[in-house]
């Protein structure tokens, strides 16, 4: 039996920089539960051809995993594969179609609404025992222990893509990949989907497997640069010693880059990050002004937490970049400079401007609902009027 994934495009860069881990978890959890079965990544994001890859693989099952960014382009892609193969099931997975699983229509006949590993066993259980599929929802069980988890299969991917020479960070171009080591995030800003599909409370690697995974990068992949992508790498200040406690002991030589959060990034923690390795923190500062970060980060960080956090890394030699929100409610042009303002003022690293983007299951979007800015059936072909009177085109394709 045979299972076959296929990433569907969002116009994003770390898309074609760093392998979608999401899936590899899966097929590898597959792969544990179910030997019998065997996986493969069509990785439409790379323009690897999906219907070229159904008709050469011959799956039971297809997966098809998608941000919102990605949501119309999955829809296309399934659409392609029903017209030559009609039979064969496609299952929808990832963060849109969690939040808005009563959307969920052909071309795809299932989704998986939330952590994907064991309902996709379930499915393809269902499918070998009884050709066919009992429901169109499958509701995903959060996996409280990730330390059940096997590694996820990155050999399902063509990794020399991957890990061809890039930029990573600021000053940082080589061979690298990226790791996750836990899942969720203690906060929920306002924009936030990543931290509404995960859930509470954070849950992560034992401190020996995150650096057991490292050192299999090392010796496998032979890479030099290591990006963890958890939303908040430090939430756990006790495990963040015993990861770096593990690395020192064990040797591992990684140039690191983390996401950071401003309020809870102290000299302790600063310190800890340079002794394991992290040359560059990423921090989401979001806006320079006071009345925007309140309403973005719902009032857990402020701009002396941001210059504090800062200054700890730059204490360590680590250097620094954000993201911060264009197009914000209530945003004025004083606001605006307030954020170029900053970026001078603290002599960022690396900074980039993304356009404040609604996604299912975030307050954002239901204000954005209540506007009429945004629909759940994804219809963006209509023309919308915004607050000053000004006609916009709404489209999927936006940064963030």
């Amino acid at each position: 039996m045979k299972a076959l994934f296929i990433t569907a495009p969002s116009d994003t860069p770390f898309q074609t920089w760093y392998p979608p881990l999401g899936i590899a978890y899966i097929s590898a959890y597959l792969k544990q539960a179910c030997p019998e079965w065997q996986t493969a990544c069509c990785d439409a994001a790379l323009g690897e051809a999906p219907l070229a890859a159904v008709k050469g693989y011959k799956p039971d099952v297809i997966g098809i995993t998608c941000t919102t960014l990605g949501y119309m382009n999955a829809v296309k892609i399934a659409k392609l594969i029903k017209e030559h193969y009609p039979d064969v099931p496609i299952v929808l997975g990832g963060q849109h179609i969690s939040a808005l699983p009563h959307t969920l229509k052909a071309p795809f006949d299932v989704c998986v609404v939330g952590e994907g590993e064991q309902a996709f066993v379930r499915i393809c259980r269902e499918i070998e025992q009884y050709g066919r599929l009992s429901t169109d929802k499958y509701v995903g069980v959060k996996v409280k222990n990730l330390d059940t988890l096997p590694f996820p299969d990155r050999e399902m991917f063509n990794m020399r893509t991957y890990l061809q020479p890039q930029a990573h960070w600021v000053d940082a171009y080589g061979r690298g990949t990226s790791m996750f080591t836990s899942r969720g995030c203690p906060y929920a800003c306002v924009f936030c989907a990543s931290a509404r599909f995960w859930g509470k409370p954070v849950r992560g690697n034992f401190s020996m497997l995150v650096v057991d995974e490292m050192e299999m990068l090392v010796d496998k992949y032979k890479i030099e640069f290591l990006n963890f992508f958890d939303d908040l790498f430090h939430y756990d200040k006790q495990r963040l010693r015993n990861v770096v406690k593990e690395v020192k002991t064990r040797g591992v030589n990684l140039r690191i880059g983390i996401q950071a959060h401003a309020p809870t990034f102290d000299e302790e923690t600063a310190c800890l990050c340079a002794e394991m390795g992290v040359e560059y923190v990423g921090f989401g500062f979001e806006s320079a002004s006071p009345k925007l970060l309140e309403f973005l980060k719902c009032g857990v960080a402020t701009l002396d937490h941001a210059r504090s956090a800062i200054k700890n890394a730059r204490k360590y030699g680590m250097k620094v970049g954000s993201g911060f929100m264009c197009n914000v409610p209530g945003e004025t042009e004083a606001d605006v400079k307030a954020n170029e303002d900053f970026i001078r003022e603290q002599k960022l690293d690396s900074y980039s401007f993304y356009v404040l983007t609604p996604y299912p299951g975030t307050p954002l979007w239901d204000y954005a609902l209540k506007k009429g800015l945004v629909s759940d059936d994804m219809d963006f072909t209509r023309i919308y009027q915004t607050e000053n009177g000004k006609n916009v085109k709404l489209t999927t394709h936006v940064c963030r």
